[in-house]
């Protein structure tokens, strides 16, 4: 009785009800069973029959007109530009993620080329170090090895010794514990690997921490330079040296 002002078609909701109504009506075709009320049941269900179809041909004529309500034109507009704005959210997400996955890539090509070994703790104890390949063959490993002498002892690389200025240094010692455990930048260090094979290797390594959202220590990252070449150079010149100052 109180139809949406924007609906229309009154015609059709006044044949509703009366179609409605009138199937219920048609119930009354049990009452024949103990009232000869044939000829009323049979009037009720022609006329059932009659407004089911005019509510169907009434239906069929509105249906077009219904589709363009406008609170249905909104709704439509609403939704297509919902959906125009999540396809363009979605491409948004996708053409960065194809970008970071270049980023990503360009970054690992990068520090696998450079000549300069990259250690990078997993962890704020810097129990795991990964390695890119100049790394590993600084350290005489195999590439992805652990290369941290923080780890445990059953993983830990035990085929080298670090030592600085003739001292062997504890693994908390070392430039990549030291900028995670101390959150602070290590500059200029200088260090000397010895192998079990007798090699001797001298190396000048940086080292930073990597901090999480909350500032807090998630593990260290470290740039190592081979500089043996140097330090043989700066000391056969001191040899050299030496002997002249011997021989005045």
């Amino acid at each position: 009785l109180r139809p949406r002002p924007d609906a229309g078609f009154p015609k059709f909701w006044l044949l509703l009800p009366a179609f409605i109504m009138t199937c219920g009506l048609g119930h009354i075709s049990v009452a024949t069973d103990w009232l000869p009320w044939y000829h009323d049941s049979a009037l009720v269900k022609v006329v059932t029959g009659i407004l089911s179809w005019a509510t169907v041909a009434a239906l069929i004529s509105y249906l077009p007109g219904a589709l363009q309500l406008p609170a249905i034109i909104k709704l439509n507009s609403q939704l297509n530009l919902e959906i125009k704005e999540r396809r363009e959210a979605e491409a948004a997400v996708q053409n960065l993620n194809l970008e970071l996955k270049n980023r990503v890539q360009e970054l690992e090509t990068l520090l696998e080329v450079l000549p300069v070994g990259i250690g990078i703790a997993l962890d704020p104890d810097c129990q795991v170090i990964n390695t890119n390949d100049a790394f590993s063959r600084f350290l005489q490993m195999a590439p992805r090895e652990n290369a941290s002498p923080s780890a445990p002892t059953e993983v830990a690389p035990r085929h080298f010794q670090v030592l600085q200025n003739g001292r062997e240094l504890d693994p908390s010692e070392l430039p990549i514990q030291m900028a995670a455990s101390q959150k602070r930048v290590i500059n200029d260090f200088e260090e000397e690997v010895v192998f079990q094979n007798g090699t001797r290797l001298h190396l000048r390594a940086y080292a930073a921490p990597l901090l999480n959202d909350q500032g807090e220590v998630r593990g260290a990252v470290g740039a190592f330079v081979d500089v043996t070449r140097q330090r043989q150079i700066e000391h056969e010149r001191q040899q050299v040296e030496r002997k002249l100052q011997q021989s005045q």
